[in-house]
């Protein structure tokens, strides 16, 4: 937004009158008092501001109007709209994300979500994400899990992770939203070392064979740009 320009004092006003008076080739005695009025008068009337425009007292050819504020944060709002619509888009598309949800938020150690990841780059670094929501009547402050892998060759691995629900002043560490807790275990910039399906088995392994209060576990993989 343009600044306002500065009003011209009076006494600026005065001597720019008598710029003008001494441009007309009369003598001075001989500009009668109507005259001299009627110039100073024109002479307000091209420094005055007028309501809404910007006037440069010294260049009135360069002067513009000042934009109406209405009309600014229209355009401000339209901008931060086309920039969060630019910024959503850019945002990395998970390259598989798959969620299994437990009926009657109990899980039972005989039941083993299973995920089936497609492989067609081996060059591609990506990261590994297992979420898991529980509710905020769970019961503990960790999650033992063990993650079965077997790769297009039938290779298979097995490995123990624990996911920490809480604190151990009971404060959650996840994401809380309403009555749901979200945490995730995070593998970051892994490749597959072959073209294939790879399949993914989630375990349930605390001392107890059901578990209470756990809504879903999920499975996603994000291209490493």
């Amino acid at each position: 937004i343009q600044r306002p320009a500065h009003k011209v004092s009076p006494i600026g006003i005065k001597y720019q009158i008598r710029t003008i008076e001494n441009q007309i080739h009369v003598p001075q005695k001989e500009v009668s008092k109507k005259r001299i009025r009627s110039l100073r008068l024109r002479q307000e009337r091209k420094v005055k501001l007028s309501k809404g425009d910007q006037i440069n007292a010294e260049n009135p050819a360069t002067s513009r109007k000042v934009q109406n504020p209405r009309k600014v944060n229209s355009k401000l709002i339209l901008i931060l709209t086309i920039g969060l619509v630019v910024f959503s888009s850019c945002e990395t598309k998970p390259y598989y994300d798959k969620t299994y949800s437990f009926k009657g938020k109990t899980w039972n150690q005989r039941l083993k979500p299973e995920f089936v990841v497609p492989v067609e780059q081996t060059n591609q670094y990506f990261d590994f994400i297992i979420a898991i929501r529980t509710t905020t009547d769970y019961k503990f402050n960790n999650l033992w899990i063990y993650l079965n892998t077997t790769t297009p060759n039938n290779k298979k691995g097995r490995d123990p992770f624990q996911i920490r629900v809480a604190n151990n002043d009971g404060t959650w560490r996840g994401t809380k939203t309403g009555t749901v807790v979200e945490n995730q275990l995070l593998f970051k910039r892994r490749k597959f070392p072959e073209k294939g399906n790879y399949k993914f088995t989630i375990e349930q392994a605390i001392t107890e064979k059901t578990v209470g209060e756990i809504l879903d576990i999920g499975l996603r993989v994000i291209p490493v740009k």
